[in-house]
């Protein structure tokens, strides 16, 4: 490693000092004597992400993976190694890095002109590697039958998936792509809510899916000729990493092509992320997975603050269903985000279409609020804007601090947030590799990254990276 990223993250020993401090704190009473030992909070030691493979193939693709690593020497340099594997063959190895700060990207694309794939990865990170891992798989087509660029993220196996604004009407191609990272089989359920309710989907239970391998399900297989649809992925058994991709046609002419984010869990206030720059329309798809009615309240976060629209009415969701709303009228080309106050639990996702460079879509889902550190990767041959909505009644300052591929910081900016407002940054930097932002604690901020290339738009939910673990309290076992 030639550098390393000199940056706000959280220090390993700072992470040690605030475990040991938790368990402390957490003590009451003779420790030896607690049937129930305290559980410590400790830095990640290990990490693995499962990145799913275009099932269509594609002109150029890859993966990019960022271990940030902590600031200073609190850890060996050596011990630290970031590999990404093909998923069905862990031992092949693509591409690996040793150390932290410098990104590790491969290539998933066959020969020139094969449209071929490599498969599924598996990215791993060991020792100060582990801290905040990031990684992202994108694809650039320009073909007669796909054009645009696509991205997602590579994310941990989980238990439950959830996803709003697929689409399967005339002319588009969806694809569920279920994929596997770990060592024993997973057996899956699928869920679809349609805009007419709740969608029977023969098939759609005990869904088995081996070990290191993916499976891909053509949506329009399970609920053809559908606009808007919510999905719920629920492993039974084991663990997996759940996808969506999308690509359009229209009059054979292709109008883009998107890998649909998983977005946050039902709940009854979402905040839904800035669309790409250039859009030109702009649809809300609100689903309400639960069995009552969900009435939908909707306030814009604009540059200056929160505002009602009176060009849109409050949405009434039936149990099960999926209802779409066209907002480009009050979001037009501005960077603004959507909050939704529900009296149910739903779920949300802005569908975005852009004209510039090429006809192309991206969806833009419901986010969790960042409470860590995040890292961005910058896709090769775009650009970044980052775009950061605040449900705070305060201004918040964001730091953002770039990273050139040695691991050196290249830019840094402090981005001020305005009171319930959304405001965006742009990187100035070609030198730059991925980005690094810090949010102050407590605050309710929600983020967007948006990347334009030659290809088309695409984004992406920024999400906080995995710093710690929690280790559960051992009961030391009798003697004698």
């Amino acid at each position: 490693m030639t550098g390393r990223v000199v940056v706000p993250l959280v220090t390993v020993a700072a992470l040690a000092v605030s475990g040991a401090a938790l368990s402390f704190a957490n003590t009451s009473g003779p420790a030896l004597h607690s049937p129930h030992p305290p559980s410590t909070t400790m830095p990640v030691t290990s990490a693995g992400l499962g990145c799913p493979s275009d099932p269509a193939g594609d002109a150029g693709s890859g993966v990019v993976a960022v271990a940030p690593g902590p600031v200073g020497n609190a850890t060996s340099a050596g011990a630290a190694v970031t590999a990404i594997r093909t998923l069905d063959t862990p031992a092949a190895v693509l591409g690996s890095q040793r150390g932290t700060g410098s990104p590790v990207v491969a290539s998933t694309s066959g020969p020139a002109g094969t449209g071929a794939q490599r498969g599924p990865l598996l990215v791993t990170a060991m020792a100060a590697a582990a801290l905040g891992l990031t990684a992202a798989h994108w694809s650039s087509y320009a073909g007669k039958s796909v054009a645009g660029l696509a991205a997602g993220w590579c994310l941990s196996a989980a238990e439950d998936w959830w996803f709003a604004g697929v689409d399967t009407s005339v002319g588009t191609s969806t694809s569920l792509v279920l994929l596997n990272p770990t060592t024993g089989t997973a057996v899956v359920d699928v869920s679809v809510f349609g805009p007419a309710g709740p969608v029977a989907v023969p098939g759609g239970r005990g869904i088995a899916v081996a070990p290191h391998s993916q499976q891909v399900i053509n949506l329009a297989g399970f609920a053809p000729g559908r606009p808007a649809l919510g999905l719920h992925v629920s492993a039974t058994s084991g663990r997996i990493v759940a996808a969506v991709r999308t690509s359009a046609l229209s009059a054979l002419t292709p109008t883009g092509v998107d890998w649909v984010p998983a977005t946050a869990a039902p709940s009854t206030s979402l905040l839904v992320g800035a669309a790409a720059p250039g859009s030109t329309s702009q649809r809300l798809v609100v689903t309400n997975p639960g069995t009552r009615e969900a009435v939908v309240h909707l306030r814009f976060v604009s540059g200056t603050g929160t505002f009602v629209s009176t060009d849109v009415a409050d949405l009434s969701v039936a149990p099960g269903a999926a209802v779409v709303t066209d907002v480009s009228a009050v979001v037009g080309s501005a960077a603004m985000g959507v909050r939704l106050s529900s009296t149910r639990p739903v779920l949300a996702a802005s569908v975005d279409r852009s004209t510039r460079p090429v006809r192309d879509f991206s969806v833009s889902p419901a986010s969790a609020a960042l409470g860590a550190e995040a890292v961005v990767p910058v896709i090769p041959k775009s650009s970044l804007r980052l775009a950061f909505s605040s449900a705070d009644r305060a201004p918040t300052v964001v730091t953002v601090a770039a990273v050139d591929g040695s691991g050196q910081v290249v830019e840094h900016a402090r981005v001020t947030v305005g009171r319930e407002a959304t405001a965006t940054w742009r990187s100035a930097q070609p030198r730059a590799r991925y980005v690094v932002v810090s949010v102050p604690a407590g605050s309710h901020l929600h983020a967007s990254a948006a990347f334009t290339s030659s290809s088309g738009t695409t984004t992406l939910p920024v999400l906080s990276g995995r710093w710690t673990e929690v280790h559960a309290g051992v009961v030391p076992a009798p003697v004698g």
